[in-house]
Parts: C-alpha cells; structure tokens; sequence
C-alpha cells in the first residue's frame, strides 16, 4: 500500500516557520488548489502542508503567499479533541519534496544561490554521450 500526494497550487499566506523545542525547523503552509466544480465553474480546495528540517527553511526562503508550489509528501491524520471535550480529526499533507511549479523562478535576490553559469543545464546533460563498452548486451 502507499500513501504517496503530488499536489500543485499556489501558497494563501507566506510560510509560518517556528522551531520546536528539541530544535528542528518546521513550517506551516496552507495551499489552495484549483478544482472544476462544473463545466462551466471552477473552485478552489485548501489543504494544510507541514515541511520538516530543511524543507521547511527550503519553503521560508524562496515561497511567499501567492507563489506556485508544487509538493510531493504523504497525508497524515492528527486527532485532537476541542474544548468541550468533542473529538476531531483532521488531515494534512506532510511534504518530503517541495519545487517551484513550471516557470516560476526565484526573485532576483535569490539568484545568488543558483548554480553558476559553467554548471551545464539538465537539458545539456546526455546520458548516452560517449563510449558504450561493446560486451554490454542491450
């Protein structure tokens, strides 16, 4: 069995970074997703993400409210019980992966931490450049 989530959309405020007692950084973010609602409308569903350690300083350093994410994780369920003793459950998106959605790039004050220019781009890269040995049997 899995518990696997791909989801995209774009951040309803900036990332709620906190660090917890024993240390670790974590953030809150909140994500509102696009949905068809009928052929003519669409809506909009919101799903509340945690990003653990480096993730979550990854989302408080380059995603601020209205930005596209992407996030890769899995969903967790946290019961919790209100003040009048009634029992809840809610569900959240726990991210293992976080990326700037297609053509989105970072501000201009970020670009001090991209690769410099004599890194090839991915796209350069050839995997099947070069010699292949004559024994391997493909």
């Amino acid at each position: 069995m899995t518990n696997m989530v791909v989801i995209s959309g774009h951040l309803t405020a900036d990332p709620e970074i906190r660090t917890t007692q024993s240390g670790v950084t974590v953030a809150s973010l909140r994500l509102a997703v696009r949905r068809k609602f009928s052929k003519d409308k669409d809506t909009a569903d919101f799903f509340n993400v945690e990003a653990w350690r480096g993730n979550a300083e990854f989302a408080g350093k380059y995603f601020h409210k209205g930005k596209p994410i992407e996030i890769e994780g899995h969903l967790e369920t946290r019961p919790w019980t209100d003040k009048n003793g009634s029992k809840h459950e809610g569900v959240r998106i726990v991210a293992e992966r976080l990326s700037f959605s297609l053509g989105d790039k970072p501000r201009e004050d970020q670009q001090a931490n991209r690769p410099s220019p004599d890194v090839p781009a991915a796209e350069e890269f050839d995997p099947f450049a070069g010699d292949v040995p004559e024994d391997l049997n493909w």
